[in-house]
């Protein structure tokens, strides 16, 4: 019997370990099954995160495109817009226009941004979609924010990327005077009177010297040339440190030359002045000048002054204290006169972009032609079409000598902000 019931024994410890052991086995499967079904599900949603992402990467480089291909020609735009309102003597903050620049861009995104489906190559049943809609393009302060959903599928699972780009544009402009004056704005600023630099002292000009061609040189005291004196002014820096006065040019015109004199100025008829300069401490008389007038050329005066018939083009003419008279102005282009005492004009056909400030009383005796966007200030006038009062020579009015200052320009930064949603 002893024996018998420790082979029953036996047999129940056989059973009892078969039964274990097969426990064990069924529950690895079970473990090794849920773990290839995971990764299955991990693979497949892995393959949607990436197919959302490739989307959220594609349309932030359209974004960026459009952005690139337009960013200088909407500045140019806003300087243009500037520039205008400074000639017809508007200033305003650098906010308006940053927030014009917002309004243009914003049109370009409208405009050129599409919403996309791309399926991948080799996988017809995997792609991204870009979701969005008008109104999630919009200006939030100095930003523009786009809000878009990129949309990764494959098979039947999705992974969906929230993405909102800010385009930050308030270092677009910056008025911090550090920008250049000279940048192709072609801003119509007014005269200050003292944009023509003493050119120090220079040599001795010869005695007898009547062409000063390509001649840097002084003359001390005051000179008069006379009627047979064939005076010649081109590539030329003449200092005079009394007065300087000669008759007519002889149909010689003054080219890329500086006349700088300390005392009183009075000449006969001129030829064209181009790209060049008189600077006057004392009182200047000028003949007609014939040709084409002046071009690109300043003319300061600190004493009375009378012109004769006269063109202006991208020129200016500044009085400073003492009273003027000018003949007829045949013609007034990009230019800019200021007078800060009265003024009498015979007759003034003036052009575009053009702008005369009279600090004073200004008569003008006959015609008045004006069909342009230029502008004549007066303090008071005869004449119905001049702008009348005291407001255009206040600080900031359109005729302060105050035409902003410089403005830096910088480029938006961009960046994105990103909501994975499983």
């Amino acid at each position: 019997m002893r024996v018998s019931n420790e082979k029953g024994y036996a047999l129940v410890a056989v059973l009892l370990t078969i039964t274990i052991f097969m426990i064990l086995a069924f529950s690895f499967m079970g473990q090794a099954a849920n773990s290839i079904k995971q990764n299955k599900v991990i693979e497949t949603k892995s393959q949607s995160v990436a197919l959302a992402e490739m989307g959220v990467t594609y349309f932030q480089l359209a974004v960026q495109n459009v952005f690139k291909s337009n960013h200088q020609s909407i500045i140019a735009q806003v300087k243009e817009a500037r520039n205008k309102d400074i000639k017809d003597g508007i200033f305003k903050p650098d906010d308006e226009y940053i927030q014009y620049a917002i309004v243009l861009m914003i049109e370009q995104f409208k405009s050129k941004l599409k919403q996309t489906s791309i399926s991948i190559d080799g996988k017809p049943n995997a792609k991204f979609n870009i979701q969005y809609s008008e109104n999630d393009i919009h200006s939030n302060g100095k930003d523009i924010r786009i809000t878009f959903n990129s949309v990764g599928t494959e098979n039947d699972k999705s992974t969906t990327i929230g993405t909102t780009m800010t385009i930050d544009f308030s270092n677009l402009m910056s008025s911090d005077g550090k920008g250049e004056e000279n940048n192709g704005d072609q801003e119509l600023k007014l005269p200050s009177g003292n944009e023509i630099a003493d050119p120090g002292n220079l040599k001795i000009c010869s005695n007898s010297q009547t062409d000063f061609t390509n001649t840097v040189c002084q003359i001390n005291g005051s000179k008069t040339f006379y009627q047979n004196d064939k005076l010649e002014f081109d590539q030329s820096i003449f200092k005079v440190t009394g007065a300087l006065h000669f008759q007519n040019m002889n149909n010689k015109d003054m080219n890329h030359s500086t006349l700088y004199i300390l005392g009183s100025m009075t000449t006969g008829n001129m030829n064209s002045l181009n790209k060049s300069k008189i600077h006057v401490n004392g009182a200047a008389n000028f003949g007609h000048f014939n040709g084409n007038g002046l071009t690109d050329s300043i003319i300061e005066i600190g004493g009375n002054a009378s012109f004769d018939n006269m063109k202006l083009l991208r020129s200016t003419i500044y009085v400073d204290k003492y009273k003027a008279n000018f003949g007829q102005i045949n013609g007034m282009n990009d230019s800019k006169i200021f007078v800060n005492s009265d003024a009498v004009i015979k007759g003034l056909d003036i052009g575009s972009n053009s702008i005369i400030c009279i600090n004073g009383y200004l008569k003008i005796e006959n015609n008045f032609n004006n069909n342009s966007n230029s502008k004549v200030y007066a303090k008071n006038s005869n004449n119905n079409n001049v702008i009348k009062g005291d407001g255009a020579f206040k600080e900031g009015g359109a005729c302060s000598r105050n035409s902003g200052p410089s403005i830096s320009w910088g480029d938006p930064s961009i960046i994105a902000d990103y909501d994975y949603k499983y």
